[in-house]
């Protein structure tokens, strides 16, 4: 796979609202992150934050025209460290624990945009979505983790409440016998912990 131009890349990061994600996410970690970690951690992440435009030009003037050998991630253009994004993670799961929903979503956007393969960021986002009523689309979120982790029975969970709240009985029929299937996997207590969940919510 041939990596897009210098141009297309630029053009990319320049879309309106591709960077006003990105600004907004760095906004907020700028502003709640400093109370929630030590100051020799935020001092590395507000490294690399600053950084990271430079970081994105500097990669896009060196890599113009190359074929990679692995699918390039925006976190790697950007220069993020898995640690920041952990720590980023972190913000994101207080804000759920704030009810602060809003932007627990900025937060998790800008994490699966710059590291999609990461399926725990997805869950986060899906439930965000579904706890602001935005079904759809949390749907499609933990989706997305689904097929990252198909042995985790979070993703199918999740997604079973939202098709029940969407009044679509026979997708949520449909998840539920999946997520018994991938229950099989687990141990004799948490397979009836899982049952006990299922028969919780009450699919008619």
């Amino acid at each position: 796979m041939k990596l897009p131009c210098r141009e297309q890349l630029t053009n990319f990061f320049k879309m309106t609202d591709f960077r006003s994600q990105l600004e907004m996410a760095q906004d907020l970690i700028l502003s709640v992150l400093p109370d929630l970690i030590s100051l020799q951690q935020f001092a590395k992440v507000k490294n690399e934050l600053d950084s990271s435009i430079g970081h994105f030009i500097k990669f896009i003037e060196s890599e113009d025209g190359k074929s990679p050998e692995k699918p390039i991630l925006f976190q790697e253009m950007f220069g993020f460290s898995d640690d920041t994004l952990l720590l980023v993670y972190d913000l994101g799961v207080s804000l759920i624990g704030r009810g602060e929903m809003k932007n627990a979503i900025i937060i998790f956007t800008f994490l699966t945009t710059l590291a999609p393969h990461v399926s725990s960021y997805w869950v986060a986002l899906g439930v965000c979505f579904q706890e602001t009523n935005r079904h759809q689309e949390g749907i499609i979120a933990l989706s997305a983790a689904k097929f990252l982790e198909p042995t985790d029975p979070g993703p199918l969970f999740y997604n079973i409440e939202s098709y029940l709240v969407l009044k679509e009985t026979e997708k949520a029929n449909l998840e539920v016998e999946e997520l018994k299937n991938v229950i099989k996997a687990l141990s004799s207590q948490s397979q009836e912990e899982w049952r006990h969940k299922i028969k919780s919510l009450m699919i008619s």
